[in-house]
């Protein structure tokens, strides 16, 4: 058994050359992914390794930090990191339950992200070193745009012609990231040949994904919807056609993703949300948490809360903080009232960071059109983490009804 690649390459991965090279012997190539993704994301890629060829697909440190521990249990065995087995994503074990049969998931939400790695040296490892010594090279992107014509060739493995013969109605969104995208002045972009619409799906600066509050790199995000037929299974083609560029730095497509959508659902199963939200404004982030208190300003602008505050019967005020753990003691109080810590709810975010989630439900006469005040008292903390927490974000949704 053969695994090409030990997982630091995926959706770029070729098995031609790795299934002619145990062709006739007794030899299967498992292709592997290499720490957690997503379900959707490992759908796409399991769909792609296994019409390339390969024999199996292998999950490799999938969920190898400590995690499920009771609270009896030593301090010490705690880090940063650790993940409970109430805070694990509920979408954390779902691939476990469908990778064996690709017909478990032909026609399920699967996002295809390819790989981005720099061609240049860099300290450490990175770059070309990374390229080298995980010998990834074969991955295209970032491709510098330049004047010119800039292709790069991806694998697609889903049949949207095929899930419409069954009453299903899927969207295909292809999803490119490009740093200093305003020196395009003049460019064009295709796919196998079919000129894309010179205005785009969609501009975004950021996108989220179902890792809970995760985002996708700083954008513009730029989006097209594709019609079935500019795509098929097997290998494809993005191209670029840059007619002129601006002065200034040049355009670099570090990024691409291809997202296939055959049911719409609500963007991540973590928050409880309907889709309407508060901004928080003129917060000053980030906030450390040693033990004591400590207290931040936001506001919520009136003209855009009045009617939003009354819309639904609860709200939620999530907080991200980097390095929490098990054993750190808080309160939180806003505008003057303690909110309650048996109700909140705490989530990791993803298990190869340390950030978490904790989220409380309050009532809408605890939040003010204006300006806010959060205090955080940190009791204790867990001694054996050297770090303070620290906190990241502050969010505001409404409660799923």
């Amino acid at each position: 058994m053969i695994t090409p690649g030990c997982g630091y390459m995926t959706f770029s991965l070729d098995l031609v050359e790795w299934n002619e090279l145990v062709e006739g012997r007794d030899c299967w190539i498992i292709a592997c992914n290499n720490k957690w993704k997503p379900a959707e994301e490992t759908r796409a890629w399991a769909k792609l390794m296994y019409q390339r060829g390969a024999h199996g697909v292998q999950l490799f440190n999938y969920g190898h930090l400590l995690y499920g521990h009771g609270p009896g249990t030593d301090h010490r065995a705690a880090r940063p990191g650790t993940v409970w087995y109430h805070e694990l994503h509920p979408d954390y074990y779902q691939a476990l339950h469908e990778l064996h049969d690709v017909n478990s998931f032909s026609f399920k939400n699967c996002r295809y992200v390819w790989e981005s790695y720099e061609h240049e040296p860099r300290n450490g490892e990175a770059g070309i070193t990374h390229r080298r010594h995980r010998a990834v090279d074969g991955i295209q992107l970032p491709v510098k745009l330049t004047a010119g014509r800039h292709t790069v060739s991806f694998g697609f493995a889903d049949d949207p012609a095929a899930a419409r013969g069954l009453g299903l109605d899927p969207k295909v969104i292809l999803w490119t990231l490009v740093a200093d995208l305003q020196n395009l002045t003049n460019h064009d972009v295709l796919v196998n040949g079919n000129p894309l619409p010179r205005e785009p799906l969609q501009t975004v600066a950021q996108r989220l994904t179902l890792r809970d509050g995760w985002t996708r790199p700083d954008g513009p995000w730029v989006s097209w919807m594709l019609p079935d037929e500019y795509l098929h299974m097997g290998e494809n083609e993005l191209t670029f056609v840059v007619n002129e560029l601006a002065d200034g730095n040049v355009p670099l497509l570090n990024n691409m993703e291809i997202d296939v959508r055959y049911v719409d659902l609500v963007q991540s199963p973590l928050r409880a949300e309907t889709g309407r939200s508060i901004p928080v404004e003129n917060i000053q982030l980030p906030l450390e948490l040693p033990v004591g208190e400590h207290a931040v300003a936001f506001r919520i602008d009136p003209a855009a809360s009045d009617t939003s505050l009354a819309s639904a019967d609860s709200w939620q005020l999530l907080l991200k903080i980097n390095n929490y753990t098990h054993y750190d003691e808080l309160d939180v109080i806003l505008n003057g009232q303690q909110l309650s810590s048996e109700e909140r709810t705490i989530r990791a975010e993803f298990i190869m960071n340390n950030d978490s989630w904790i989220t409380y439900t309050v009532d809408p006469t605890q939040l003010l059109a204006g300006d806010n005040q959060l205090v955080i008292q940190v009791q204790q903390l867990n001694p054996a983490i050297l770090v303070a927490p620290k906190l990241i974000a502050v969010e505001i949704t409404a409660e799923r009804k």
